[in-house]
């Protein structure tokens, strides 16, 4: 009876550790998804060194959040560590290769440092992976006039518009294609557009070539 008693009393004790254990690890989970949280709320405030810190927390708990490196990635980018940015990136699209957000970063730091062979690359890749995303067509389009293919980045911009009739950017773009194609009635008509939809570029292209 004794040992009976004993053994009931042992569980029961295990028990109550095992809660205590499970409370633990349920603290820890929530403060960590508040680090995470707290990142992506600094981050928007523009306090880029300190959402780092945040999202370093929380990836010690979830070093697999394809979304936290991201965005730790479009901090350090914020801070101008474009180095440290890609690092974060590339882990992203070597867990998930089909990340569409990664493949538009990185595409655009080939493009900042003017490798436009490979920004193509990569926004090629992103058309594939969502081909209604009109910023990866208008990214496309961009690497496709700096590489010279003024005619393939106008079909880019043409399918930036067809998915977004307000993308006041694309329609500038596409002016500055129409102007080097010699096609200034219609460069003319999209610079007008980019200007309804307040791209402050659009002015002073209005005021170059459509006099």
């Amino acid at each position: 009876m004794k040992y009976f008693i004993a053994i009931i009393f042992l569980k029961l004790l295990r028990m109550k550790y095992l809660g205590i254990v499970a409370l633990v690890v349920i603290l820890l989970v929530g403060c960590s998804t508040e680090k995470s949280s707290e990142g992506d709320g600094l981050y928007n405030q523009g306090k880029y060194a300190e959402a780092i810190i945040a999202y370093d927390a929380y990836l010690e708990y979830h070093p697999g959040d394809l979304e936290v490196i991201y965005n730790k990635g479009r901090a350090l980018e914020a801070l101008k560590k474009y180095d440290q940015a890609l690092k974060n990136y590339e882990i992203v699209l070597d867990m998930n290769d089909r990340h569409l957000l990664s493949l538009q970063s990185i595409g655009q730091y080939h493009y900042r440092v003017k490798d436009y062979t490979n920004a193509l690359f990569f926004f090629d890749k992103a058309v594939n992976v969502d081909s209604d995303n009109s910023l990866s067509h208008y990214l496309k389009g961009n690497a496709n006039q700096k590489l010279g293919k003024v005619n393939d980045a106008l079909k880019n911009y043409n399918a930036a518009i067809s998915i977004n009739k307000n993308y006041g950017q694309a329609y500038l773009a596409r002016g500055t294609a129409r102007v080097i194609l010699k096609q200034m009635s219609s460069a003319c008509n999209d610079f007008t557009l980019a200007k309804n939809l307040e791209i402050k570029e659009a002015e002073k292209a209005l005021a170059k070539y459509c006099k």
